[in-house]
């Protein structure tokens, strides 16, 4: 990949709110600080990002600027070169809207969360290097449902459930027109229905949100819907990893995560 092909990955590293429950269990200050496998999980995200062919520069959007200044170790590590720090705005949508507005239009954005602690260098690059292949205005990284319940029965993911298959997301987004960056505007409007498919579905009308609930609608259907509503081009990138699709939202998933890495470590 080219120099000038590459992308600027926005980290999304604020807290949801007061009381983040794997923040509680870790006692850590916020959930990015939160330890896996003996590392913060903001510091496994960027350091897949840094080890990524497809990724030049870094945006951390959070933690917040008063635990930035009392962690030291957080400090040090967003002073390497390469990586740029920003305060979050008050949702993931407007940290993510902070950030873009640091980019130039033109260069390729990716936005992950500090929360993938999974995250690593092949799935950034599997990713980047699809969605470099499309001509779409915005790209959302996908897998396939069955396919992370076969490796990970005991995994919770909300499921979008299409006639061709059921899809789970994998919290990676890019962006690689200025255009795109208009996604950000109908997220904004669905962000507290992130975990109810129908709801956010329901907003390109209701013969489409009929379609879904019969199953009669593929995903690429659907994303032509709303590429056509919103003026852009949006496609899908499937990626063949289970993995990219937990993040750590329980405590539950802090466990698994630490079960996934633990095997990692004895296969070496």
């Amino acid at each position: 990949m080219n120099t000038v092909d590459k992308y600027t990955a926005i980290v999304l590293a604020a807290d949801r709110g007061l009381s983040d429950p794997v923040a509680i269990a870790t006692k850590s200050l916020c959930k990015a600080l939160s330890p896996v496998g003996n590392t913060p999980m903001l510091f496994r995200v960027i350091k897949a990002l840094q080890l990524s062919q497809s990724i030049d520069s870094i945006i951390v959007v959070g933690p917040a600027k008063e635990i930035l200044l009392s962690n030291q170790p957080l400090k040090f590590f967003l002073e390497q070169d390469g990586i740029d720090w920003i305060d979050n705005g008050k949702t993931p949508c407007t940290s993510a809207q902070l950030a873009v507005q640091q980019i130039e239009d033109t260069k390729p954005t990716l936005i992950t969360t500090a929360d993938h602690a999974l995250l690593n260098p092949e799935m950034v690059d599997y990713f980047c290097q699809h969605a470099a292949d499309t001509s779409a205005d915005a790209m959302l990284g996908l897998a396939k449902a069955e396919q992370v319940v076969q490796a990970y029965p005991e995994v919770g993911r909300t499921k979008w459930k299409f006639q061709d298959h059921q899809y789970c997301s994998c919290n990676l987004f890019a962006f690689r027109t200025s255009r795109g960056r208009s996604l950000i505007e109908f997220w904004k409007q669905v962000e507290d229905d992130r975990k109810n498919p129908l709801r956010i579905i329901s907003k390109l009308g209701w013969r489409t949100a009929i379609r879904f609930v019969l199953r009669q609608i593929t995903l690429n259907q659907a994303l032509q819907a709303l590429s056509t509503r919103l003026s852009l081009t949006i496609k899908p990138v499937l990626l063949p990893f289970p993995e990219a699709a937990i993040d750590v939202d329980t405590e539950q998933d802090l466990r698994l995560v630490e079960k996934i890495l633990e095997k990692r470590s004895v296969q070496g």
